[in-house]
């Protein structure tokens, strides 16, 4: 991969992780306020669990990315 278009999908990651981070933490607050009034919180607790396992993916693949980049 050239190291301009690795800088750019680098880049792209970053914005995916910190975009996943909030909507994380949002959804988290989410949560716990359900929780918190004794509402059924199951689905909001699987949609968050869904943005946790797709903001992993984005790290795994920021991960990936950086040691290409190492390696070039």
């Amino acid at each position: 991969m050239n190291r301009v278009l690795l800088k750019d999908h680098l880049a792209r990651a970053q914005r995916h992780i910190a975009e996943g981070r909030r909507h994380v933490e949002c959804q988290r607050q989410i949560v716990d306020e359900l929780v918190r009034r004794g509402d059924d919180a199951r689905r909001s607790t699987a949609l968050l669990e869904l943005f946790e396992e797709t903001l992993a993916g984005h790290v795994e693949e920021r991960d990936r990315l950086c040691e290409l980049a190492k390696s070039s």
